[in-house]
């Protein structure tokens, strides 16, 4: 089908900081080491890269993406990282600290990469935002989805933990 291999971009602007993505379009890559598609280098200017993260971040967001304050005050990154780590066996599919499986993204810039509120959103129920992703809806709790998005958070390229 058209458009099968490149992700959907209806709500990229509530799932990837701005930041990162200004970086991706000088030098694109795969953040899911099995697939050998890239994305081409389409050598767009900086101003050209502000106006589509622009329309990005004000068009293609989801509307319903928040954390809910509750959690904020029982945060546990630690809780989060035996949730993720152990309970739930994220490291089966994704790379982490350079160990993990190759099936989902490597999440060892996850912090440089994903909102909050998306990557907590998306631990939750995956298919919410992908019905076809084999990304597992575990059942977890919501503090349980807040806690492995706080750990993941923590993840940033320029190792600063």
């Amino acid at each position: 089908a058209v458009g099968s291999m490149s992700p959907d971009l209806t709500i990229v602007g509530s799932q990837l900081n701005a930041k990162w993505m200004k970086e991706y379009f000088k030098i694109p890559y795969s953040v899911r080491p099995i697939v050998e598609e890239r994305m081409p280098n389409l050598f767009i200017s900086e101003k050209e890269v502000e106006v589509l993260l622009n329309y990005f971040n004000t068009v293609l967001i989801a509307d319903s993406l928040e954390i809910p304050i509750g959690l904020l005050q029982n945060r546990s990154v630690e809780r989060g990282k035996s949730l993720f780590k152990e309970k739930y066996g994220c490291r089966g599919c994704h790379i982490i600290e350079g160990k993990g499986g190759y099936v989902g993204p490597t999440l060892d810039d996850a912090g440089d990469r994903l909102k909050p509120a998306y990557l907590f959103s998306w631990v939750m129920n995956p298919q919410k935002f992908k019905p076809n992703t084999i990304e597992p809806r575990t059942g977890m709790s919501a503090q349980e989805a807040f806690d492995i998005a706080s750990y993941l958070l923590t993840f940033k390229k320029s190792g600063k933990r």
